[in-house]
């Protein structure tokens, strides 16, 4: 039996697992990978088995500075699963996050239920801090992000993940990191790394965000609900 955990705390991780590919030993939503292109303007480096490979070395890089190591390898691991299943014929992957979460849902491997709430969670965003600081994003969709993660994943994993994705594509546009690192520091900053409690709790899941959203753009609690035409507690 593969002793994944092992592997993935290894200083090289890339190595046993590009071996395991070899061997033909991989799980198919992994060697899946290997057949997967992606569009040579944004992964030079190729196909997303490659791109996952060097990922993994990154990760070992950093996996220390997690707050959960071996959690933070397996993120690194299968952040790009979903791409198999929504690449399109020029290389886009479109929601491959959403799709990869989907995927993960039928990963047995991963037992310990914080565990899979981890790595769900560092797929389901492992591109968004890096989309806002590209999009220059404003502050609220900072401030949601904090809120979908709050109690599965910290900012500064989240981070990590970030920055192991974008130097996982061989060439790296050095520019775009070094204004990353400045869009975070400044929200960090002024924002603080932590959710901003919702003023509306008792409603359903849909509506909470709708209603969260809006109080981070600056509606107060009675503008909130006078706008969703609820009568709630809390």
């Amino acid at each position: 039996m593969i002793n994944y955990d092992a592997l993935l705390m290894s200083d090289k991780p890339s190595i046993a697992f590009k071996q395991l590919y070899d061997d033909h030993l991989l799980p198919d939503y992994l060697e899946i990978l290997a057949h997967t292109l992606q569009r040579s303007d944004y992964h030079p480096e190729g196909d997303v088995f490659t791109h996952t490979l060097m990922v993994l070395d990154e990760g070992a890089k950093r996996k220390y500075q997690s707050d959960h190591p071996l959690w933070f390898m397996w993120a690194c691991l299968l952040h790009d699963i979903g791409k198999p299943a929504v690449t399109t014929i020029d290389g886009h992957a479109p929601y491959h996050n959403e799709s990869g979460v989907e995927v993960f849902k039928k990963v047995s491997i991963i037992t310990d239920m914080k565990q899979r709430q981890y790595v769900e969670t560092m797929i389901m965003y492992h591109m968004h801090l890096m989309n806002m600081a590209r999009n220059h994003a404003p502050n609220w969709r900072y401030l949601r992000l904090l809120k979908l993660i709050e109690n599965k994943v910290s900012l500064n994993d989240l981070i990590l993940m970030s920055i192991c994705d974008k130097l996982g594509r061989g060439y790296v546009a050095y520019d775009q990191l070094f204004k990353f690192y400045q869009y975070i520091i400044d929200k960090q900053v002024r924002l603080g790394t932590k959710p901003i409690p919702a003023i509306i709790t008792d409603i359903d899941e849909e509506t909470f965000w709708i209603a969260y959203e809006m109080q981070l753009q600056g509606l107060s609690k009675e503008e909130i609900l006078r706008s969703l035409d609820i009568n709630v507690k809390g």
